[in-house]
């Protein structure tokens, strides 16, 4: 993922909209029977969330996660499933963190009605979160970072900021706090597949609306409109297909 000369499907090449897709084979997975498609076709987020949340070491360990967007619910729940203690997200829409609340271990924080500072103290008896994952890429959080982060903890920043952000580089030294990026996804698929096939993360409450292949363009429409309350809009297409013991429904 971090080649000189990437090209990915659907940005630099034909993507899945095209008759036919060329793929290295080394990039291809097969999926556990027991994966539904509608979930299956979330992997990409989701191996992007799995490389993220193994960036460091989360076993009992308390997490904040800022920006409650398709990823970072996404890593939450990979970070739960890695054995965190806790996981305290923040938004300022409602409606998502309404959406990630209801998974065990979550605690949903609306930054605009609720003291983030206050509450990671008490959370934490006035140590800090032992690991933050940012991933709203706001200007707005950067700054703050090292007000919830408890000393020698860690950082991962995957949030993809749209400009220039201030980290205040001194605080973290003075904490010797470890700060990391990410970028992609590091072929995770594999490790994301058995999440879900093990049950121990279930992406189907992200799932907001799944329209027909023919109604393509109100798929898009809605997705341009940026609701908060849709995580993940799909299209689904139903094909008769021929495999090795007969016709079957893909």
């Amino acid at each position: 993922h971090l080649c000189a000369h990437t090209l990915g499907v659907g940005v630099n090449r034909a993507g899945a909209f095209a008759e036919y897709i060329v793929l290295p084979l080394t990039n291809i997975w097969r999926h556990a029977a027991e994966v539904p498609l509608e979930v299956a076709a979330i992997f990409d987020p989701l191996g992007n969330a799995v490389h993220t949340a193994l960036a460091f070491p989360v076993l009992g360990e308390d997490v904040l996660v800022t920006g409650a967007g398709p990823i970072g619910m996404m890593i939450a729940l990979a970070a739960l499933a890695s054995g965190c203690s806790r996981v305290l997200i923040t938004d300022l829409a409602q409606v998502k963190l309404d959406i990630i609340g209801k998974y065990a271990g979550v605690t949903p924080i609306n930054i605009q009605h609720q003291d983030l500072k206050q509450i990671v103290s008490e959370a934490t008896d006035g140590w800090g979160v032992d690991v933050i994952f940012e991933a709203s890429g706001s200007k707005h959080v950067y700054p703050t970072l090292m007000d919830y982060i408890c000393p020698a903890g860690r950082i991962v920043l995957v949030g993809m900021p749209i400009e220039p952000v201030v980290v205040d580089v001194v605080a973290a030294q003075a904490k010797e706090v470890s700060i990391t990026t990410i970028f992609r996804y590091a072929n995770m698929f594999g490790r994301a597949i058995n999440l879900i096939a093990s049950g121990k993360v279930d992406l189907k409450p992200l799932i907001s609306k799944s329209f027909p292949f023919t109604q393509s363009l109100k798929a898009f429409d809605l997705a341009a409109e940026e609701r908060p309350d849709m995580v993940k809009i799909q299209i689904a297409v139903d094909l008769e297909m021929e495999d090795s013991n007969g016709k079957g429904s893909y």
